[in-house]
């Protein structure tokens, strides 16, 4: 046989075998199919067999979610077929590339689709958030770690989409993530080479933009996903009950300006990996984090309302920010911010929170001229952090002010009135400073040292009352003088 010909028959053998696996065979759901559940068709299907699902509702016990869809096939679901989901569970779990989605209306308790497999495409599929109660960490799609997904023609309600880097692993230590998820995600590409067109939340455009420069958010936006931009301007819209509203990743100079983001099941507004922006008069209410902000660098957060969300402004691997003259109420944490340098809250009020303000790992931080009152743990936990904390109120909270294994660290010319329990709580600090402040009507105790403080001032304080009312041995590294009591 000619060189040709065999070229030929083997092309022609390659085209027969792969459009043979290609098409694969159908399987059936439903009353009439094959299978009675979707976790049963799945676990029978083999690479590119269709499943065809008929209207009806699908839900545990008959499904086993998560229905994890290891092998490259396609859904396709009937008008009228709904997957239920179950509390505390993914409803599809798709791990395999080139996975197709048709058609299905997920009602999510937890989260719908988690996709770790590249190339999966989701087409005029409907999520909605089954359950108010289980707003919080709700999610309609997560794209984990993977590149070039299509998602079209769907709509969100209650919930929304999210993008993030890949599930957790032994490589992710030390890097930005999203605390027991995903990595934030370094690789812009996790972000920008996905095809997300003519979908919506809660009835109104979700705007996609990736690598643009010169973005303005039309003001109609439901949502607004933004990865690779430059110059983005988001102005008077209101993205609420999603599940994060607001993505901005991989961006600079960004405007955010007069945007509500209430009720949202992981974030209201997030920014990750971005530089230079502004973010002014933002309002969030019962999200799960209302402001969320990771791996960020030259940001202004200032004149935000933030109230009754698990955590109110987040600030995580942050460098060289300031957030100013923000109201945060009735959160679990209020402000909290870790693993940064160089950061700054000012002039803010932090009320009837559990923790007001908690710094965890977070280096040269300066809490300067707030107002933080009535936290029902503490105003201040500063853990294993250094920084400055001057010109603050701390009233009435159960504890004033709480630091320990840090170092170095100033509290200077703070007021604390009627903190419940103790004034102020050191334990394992160095290189301290503690001057100038004015204690005044406290509960139990206003000055109370613990385990090991060394090489610390504790000068020119006035406190009211009688010196045993401080709960303290002084080692000799410890200068305590010129103190006051009235």
């Amino acid at each position: 046989m000619k060189q040709g010909q065999v070229l030929c028959l083997t092309v022609l053998m390659v085209l027969f075998i792969s459009s043979g696996f290609a098409a694969g065979k159908e399987l059936h759901v439903g009353p009439t199919g094959q299978y009675a559940s979707l976790s049963a068709a799945v676990d029978g299907a083999e690479p590119g067999d269709v499943i065809y699902v008929a209207a009806g509702c699908y839900a545990e016990p008959s499904e086993n979610y998560p229905i994890e869809i290891g092998v490259p096939i396609t859904v396709i679901g009937e008008p009228g077929t709904v997957l239920k989901g179950a509390l505390f569970k993914p409803i599809l779990q798709v791990t395999a590339a080139d996975v197709e989605i048709q058609n299905i209306e997920f009602q999510v308790l937890r989260w719908a689709v988690v996709c770790t497999g590249d190339r999966m495409s989701l087409t005029a599929c409907r999520f909605v958030l089954a359950d108010e109660t289980q707003r919080v960490s709700s999610c309609g799609v997560w794209l984990a770690g993977v590149y070039e997904c299509a998602i079209t023609d769907s709509d969100f309600f209650g919930c929304g989409l999210c993008l993030a880097g890949p599930p957790l692993s032994e490589q992710s230590k030390g890097l930005p993530v999203l605390t027991g998820l995903f990595e934030v995600g370094e690789d812009t590409a996790y972000f920008t080479s996905h095809f997300l067109l003519n979908n919506r939340v809660n009835g109104k455009p979700l705007y996609f933009f990736r690598n643009q420069d010169n973005v303005t958010v039309p003001p109609d936006a439901g949502g607004v996903i933004a990865v690779g931009c430059s110059n983005v301007a988001v102005e008077g819209i209101d993205a609420s009950d999603s599940s994060m509203g607001i993505q901005l990743i991989h961006c600079q100079d960004v405007r955010i300006n007069n945007v509500t983001v209430d009720r949202c099941g992981i974030f209201g507004l997030y920014l990750a990996y971005t530089q230079r922006g502004i973010i002014t008069n933002v309002s969030c209410a019962e999200s799960n984090h209302g402001i969320d902000l990771r791996a960020v660098q030259n940001l202004v957060v200032s004149k935000c309302v933030v109230t009754d969300c698990e955590q109110g402004i987040f600030l995580s691997f942050a460098k060289d920010s300031l957030v100013a003259d923000c109201q945060i109420a009735g959160c679990g944490n209020g402000f909290f911010i870790a693993a940064g340098e160089s950061n700054q809250l000012a002039n803010s009020q932090v009320e009837a929170n559990g923790n007001g303000v908690y710094s965890q790992g977070e280096r040269d931080f300066l809490i300067t001229g707030n107002s933080l009152t009535e936290n029902k743990t503490a105003g201040l936990r500063f853990l294993r952090s250094s920084g400055q904390v001057i010109g603050n109120e701390f009233q009435t909270n159960w504890v004033g002010a709480l630091a320990a294994e840090s170092s170095p660290f100033t509290l200077s010319h703070n007021t604390f009135v009627a903190n419940a329990c103790t004034a102020l709580y050191l334990r394992d600090i160095s290189a301290g400073k503690i001057s100038f402040n004015r204690f005044a009507d406290f509960g139990r105790t206003s000055l109370e040292l613990d385990g090991y403080v060394a090489d610390t001032l504790i000068v020119s304080n006035t406190f009211q009352g009688e010196r045993s009312d401080l709960q303290i041995s002084l080692p000799e590294s410890v200068l305590f003088l010129l103190n006051e009591w009235e």
